[in-house]
C-alpha cells in the first residue's frame, strides 16, 4: 500500500525581531494578516485540490511563514496559534541562537530593543545579519536622528548608520509619536481630566497610529502589495481580494520586486497637524457624543496641560507605583492587535500589568481587513490560555494583553520626542505613508471615534 509522502514543510520568507514586545507582535501579526489574505485556508485546499487531481500522492504545497524572533516566547500567546508565524526563541548571550534562526533568510525586519543597550543589541545583530547573508534590511526607526543632543533619539542615527554601512539593500521607517502613546495618559486623564504633556499649546505634530505603521511595512515588504508608480486609492493591489489564480497570488507575495524601496529612508507621519488643545478638544467631543452610553458616567472635560519635562517624567514614575488600577481602566472591545510606540512598551505580557488595552485591540483586524480585503477573523485563532481573549465578539467584558509604565529607556525616548515635537521640529506632514501605501493614514478624530470609550470614566461596577 502506498504511502503518502510528509508533508512540505512551511516556507520561512522574512524574519522580524522583537516580538515579545508590542510593537513587534503588532508588526508581525499585519505581515501574517496579509499572508493570511493570500493563502486562505479555503483558497489553498481548492488549490491543491486542483493540483492533486492527476496525483494525489503529490505533497502539498509549503506556505510561507514569517520568523518571529524572541527573547522570551511565554509574552507571544497572542503570536502562538497564527499559522503563517513561526516563533523562534533567540538569546543575546548566546549569538549562536541568533545565528540559527536567520539562516537562509535573505530579508529582516529589525525592530530595536528598548533596553539601556540599545545600541549593542542592536550591532550585534546586524553583524550576525551580515555573518548569515541577510541581503536586505528594514528598520523600524524613529524621527529626530537629526537632534544629538537627545540621546534616546540619537541611537537610532548610529542603528540607522550601522544598518547602511552594513547591509547591502536597506529600508528605514521612521515613526513619530503615535496615537497609542495616549494611553500612557489615561490615569491623568480620567483622576484630573488633564492631558498634560511637556510641549507648549502651540506646537504642531503628527500623530501616527500603528495600523499605519504596519500597513506601511506590509507594502514595503511584499511591493505588490501596491502599484508601483500609482498611489491612488482606486489603484491599489490587493492580495487578498478572489483571484483565480492562487500561483499567481503566491508569486505576488514574494519579496522579488523591492528594488524601488532599496537605499530609502521614510518618515511616517498622520494625515493631520494637531495640538496639544485639539488632542484634548477632540477627545472630549467624542466623549460627549458618547455620554449616552448606559454604561458611561457623565463625560470629565478634558482640558490640555503644558507640564514641564520633569514633571511628565515624575507622572511616568507614579505609574510604577498606580497598582490600585490593576486592570481597573475601562473596557470597550477585544480582538487581537496589541498596540504600542515602542519595541517592547513594555514586555509586559507577564503576570504584573496594569491597565488594559482591549479597547485597542480590534484594530488589527479592521487594518487587516483594509490590507487584504477579506475577514481574517477565522485564519488566526484566539489563544487557547482561558485568561486571554475568548471571543472578539463579545466586546465589553473581555480583556486582552496590559500594558505596564514605561522603562527607563522608553520613558527617556519618549520624553526627547516631546521636547523634539516642542521645539517646532515635528509638525512637518511628510506624505511619505501614501508614496507608500496609497492613502493617508488615521487622524485624530477617526483614532478618538473608536477608541475614545477607553478614555472615559467608568461606573464601578463596569471595572
Amino acid at each position: 500500500m502506498a504511502t503518502l509522502p510528509p508533508p512540505s514543510q512551511p516556507e520561512p520568507l522574512v524574519a522580524i525581531t522583537n516580538c515579545d514586545g508590542y510593537e513587534g507582535q503588532v508588526l508581525a501579526l499585519h505581515l501574517a494578516k496579509y499572508l493570511e489574505g493570500c493563502f486562505g485556508l479555503k483558497n489553498q485546499a481548492k488549490s491543491n485540490n486542483e493540483d492533486d487531481k492527476g496525483d494525489k500522492n503529490k505533497p502539498k504545497k509549503p506556505e510561507p511563514q514569517i520568523v518571529c524572533l524572541a527573547r522570551d516566547l511565554s509574552k507571544c500567546k497572542h503570536l502562538q496559534d497564527c499559522r503563517h508565524l513561526k516563533l523562534v526563541e533567540i538569546s543575546h548571550d548566546n549569538p549562536d541562537s541568533i545565528s540559527v534562526a536567520l539562516r537562509g533568510l535573505k530579508t529582516v525586519v529589525l525592530v530595536p530593543e528598548m533596553e539601556d543597550n540599545q545600541i549593542d543589541l542592536s550591532d550585534q545583530f546586524v553583524d550576525i545579519m551580515v555573518q548569515e547573508q541577510v541581503i536586505r534590511c528594514i528598520l523600524i526607526s524613529a524621527i529626530g536622528t537629526d537632534a544629538p543632543e537627545k540621546e534616546h533619539l540619537a541611537r537610532y542615527r548610529h542603528i540607522e548608520d550601522k544598518v547602511k554601512n552594513s547591509i547591502q539593500r536597506w529600508t528605514i521607517l521612521r515613526q513619530g509619536f503615535l496615537f497609542e502613546c495616549l494611553y500612557y495618559w489615561i490615569p491623568m486623564i480620567q483622576d484630573q481630566g488633564i492631558l498634560g504633556m511637556p510641549i507648549g499649546p502651540e506646537f504642531e505634530f503628527t500623530p501616527l497610529h500603528i495600523g499605519d505603521l504596519g500597513e506601511s511595512l506590509v507594502s514595503v515588504t511584499f511591493p505588490s502589495h501596491h502599484d508601483d508608480g500609482d498611489h491612488s486609492d482606486g489603484d491599489k493591489k490587493s492580495c487578498g481580494k478572489a483571484s483565480e489564480d492562487l500561483q499567481a497570488k503566491s508569486k505576488a507575495i514574494k519579496p522579488t520586486d523591492t528594488e524601488r524601496f532599496d537605499r530609502q529612508t521614510y518618515t511616517l507621519t498622520g494625515p493631520q497637524r494637531v495640538t496639544g488643545p485639539k488632542l484634548a478638544d477632540d477627545l472630549n467631543q467624542v466623549l460627549k457624543a458618547q455620554s449616552e452610553d448606559s454604561n458611561a458616567m457623565p463625560p470629565t472635560s478634558v482640558t490640555f496641560k503644558a507640564i514641564t519635562r520633569d514633571e511628565c517624567k515624575n507622572y511616568f514614575l507614579s505609574l510604577r507605583e498606580r497598582t490600585d488600577l490593576l486592570m481597573n481602566l475601562p473596557l470597550s472591545t477585544a480582538a487581537k492587535d496589541t498596540p504600542g510606540f515602542f519595541a517592547s512598551m513594555t514586555r509586559s505580557l507577564s503576570q504584573r500589568r496594569l491597565w488594559d488595552l482591549s479597547g485597542l485591540f480590534k484594530s488589527l483586524d479592521e487594518d487587516a481587513q483594509r490590507l487584504i480585503g477579506e475577514d481574517t477573523e477565522k485564519d488566526c485563532k484566539e489563544p487557547k490560555d482561558p485568561k486571554n481573549l475568548k471571543n472578539t465578539k463579545k466586546l465589553s467584558k473581555d480583556r486582552g494583553p496590559q500594558i505596564e509604565p514605561p522603562n527607563n529607556t522608553e520613558m527617556e525616548l519618549l520624553l526627547d520626542l516631546m521636547d523634539y515635537i516642542g521645539e517646532g521640529k515635528a509638525s512637518f506632514l511628510s506624505g511619505d505613508m501614501e508614496k507608500i501605501t496609497g492613502h493617508q493614514g488615521m487622524g485624530p478624530e477617526k483614532f478618538f471615534e473608536k477608541y475614545g470609550r477607553d478614555f472615559r470614566r467608568r461606573h464601578p461596577k463596569d471595572l
